[in-house]
């Protein structure tokens, strides 16, 4: 297969190419910081280097544009059209508020022409005050869509009976980009956690700064640093009241910015250990680079976490931050625990590898043709 990726600027790219079969892939190129994109990514050169006879090439679709055009579908239809009749199959990259309504005449389309349509649903649950509109029009894609995937069993049974039988759980892929951490540190230097990603309040970063709190007034050394995109201004301003409240400064960081490809990478080569308090999830893509960086994780009970981690990881109950600062106290200073998770991390790393991935999404092109 061969690789060229061409206006990564715009919104939204199409992947085109000769597989066998032509396919389509549309999804998410920019903002740099998406978590789609890189899943794309990945997946794109996993399938490159499995099946070498497939031909790829990126065409732009430029988003922001079609957005503020309510007529932009019909544009879409004619400048796509041709290429969409030579398309066997169209995989789709799914987050309703990143498509809205332009998605439906594509679906229609494909439909009309016979062509087999697969949406990788990479978020179960719609936000803001779109919400409603959001999920409706999310099921009437499911409807025109021939096949689905998604990340967890958690996840395939929020669909209906229906839906759940054209479904297939891939779990997400593990990158090999970023480099297993070294050994902890010396019990003497201050033990460091991380919790990255957006800053918002499903995220849970109020819990994990009063566990940093508790940690402090038992005389357990820790420091913690939040960094992500602010998804909620008025939760992060409260965040930071929070840590000014409790004389926290020294040892609480928070850091609301744009994280580049290198930075990201770097976050987590320096953490001891990763935070993920959240208080709902579908998947995350967080988990999965703390898993590539053989990273230790405490995180919050829910389903896809649990499933994700083989029941084999250390896990606490939502908004609760006294058991958070429990398990955050063991992971410190228990070595044995820490070296049995950095292990389960390398396991892990090993099952989720992208090869088997791509595998998987092959499997799935091949049995919409069976």
């Amino acid at each position: 297969m061969e690789l060229s990726f061409t206006g990564c600027n715009e919104r939204f790219f199409l992947v085109m190419a000769s597989y066998k079969k032509h396919l389509i892939v549309i999804a998410p190129a920019a903002p740099a910081e998406d978590g789609i994109r890189y899943y794309v990514e990945f997946l794109t050169r996993a399938l490159s280097t499995a099946f070498p006879d497939i031909h790829l090439s990126i065409l732009p679709w430029n988003y922001l544009r079609y957005r503020s055009r309510f007529f932009a579908p019909i544009k879409i239809i004619v400048l796509k059209g041709i290429r969409l009749l030579r398309a066997d199959i169209v995989h789709i990259h799914y987050v309703p508020s990143l498509y809205l309504y332009h998605l439906l005449p594509i679906l229609l389309f494909a439909r009309v022409t016979g062509t087999r349509v697969v949406l990788t649903i990479h978020e179960a649950k719609n936000n803001g005050p779109l919400r409603l509109i959001l999920d409706a029009l999310a099921r009437m894609h499911y409807c025109l869509a021939s096949h689905l995937i998604v990340h967890s069993m958690y996840h395939k049974h929020l669909l209906s009976l229906r839906q759940q039988k054209k479904t297939t759980v891939i779990r997400h892929g593990v990158s090999s980009a970023i480099s297993i951490q070294p050994s902890p540190r010396s019990p003497k230097v201050i033990f460091s956690f991380l919790q990255i990603g957006f800053i918002a309040p499903w995220k849970g970063c109020d819990s994990a700064i009063r566990a940093i709190e508790i940690l402090r007034d038992q005389g357990v050394r820790a420091r913690l640093h939040i960094v992500g995109k602010i998804y909620n201004r008025n939760y992060y301003d409260g965040l930071m009241r929070l840590v000014r409240e409790k004389h926290l400064e020294a040892i609480v960081s928070i850091e609301g910015a744009f994280i580049s490809d290198k930075k990201y990478e770097t976050f987590f080569q320096v953490a001891d250990a990763v935070l993920l308090p959240y208080r709902r999830v579908t998947m995350s893509g967080i988990l999965s680079a703390a898993i590539a960086a053989g990273t230790p994780t405490i995180m919050t009970a829910l389903e896809p976490f649990v499933e994700y981690t083989q029941s084999q990881g250390i896990y606490v109950p939502p908004n609760d931050p006294v058991a958070l600062a429990t398990a955050m106290k063991c992971l410190i200073t228990d070595r044995h625990l820490y070296d049995r998770q950095r292990q389960l991390m390398e396991t892990l790393r090993e099952q989720y590898s992208w090869k088997n991935v791509a595998q998987q999404t092959n499997a799935v092109y091949q049995s919409l043709y069976e």
